[in-house]
């Protein structure tokens, strides 16, 4: 087992994720952790967002403490209308990284939208996946 703090950058994306803090992972872990990140972020970016969401939670399982995963699968939620779990989701997100530059956007994409106005439910809507 080895102990892996390193970023990986998926070019179709253009996102980082990386192992949280002291993850550790068998070198087949890591690699099924590496291939449920990009199934995620291509499902999302196809529409897909019910089989990204699925995938985003197997990656969580893997890394529990990974605040960019808890992000993106916020925005696959607020697409499926999934606006509490999306809510909890990005507070859970800025909760593991408060000093991340998008830590204090994170909460207000279904938040806004949990307020069922059609111009809060359009602003949820446009946010992406891995964004």
């Amino acid at each position: 087992m080895e102990k892996i703090r390193r970023a990986v950058k998926f070019s179709a994306i253009d996102q980082e994720v990386e192992l949280g803090s002291d993850v550790e992972l068998s070198s087949t872990s890591r690699a099924l952790f590496l291939e449920k990140v990009r199934l995620a972020n291509t499902a999302c970016q196809a529409g897909e967002f019910e089989s990204a969401v699925r995938l985003y939670s197997e990656a969580i399982s893997l890394d529990p403490a990974n605040h960019v995963l808890f992000s993106n699968r916020s925005a696959a939620r607020v697409k499926l209308g999934q606006l509490q779990a999306a809510h909890q989701d990005g507070l859970k997100a800025a909760e593991l990284s408060p000093h991340w530059s998008k830590a204090p956007q994170l909460e207000q994409p279904a938040g806004h939208a949990m307020g069922r106005t059609p111009a809060a439910a359009a602003r949820a809507s446009a946010q992406g996946c891995g964004a």
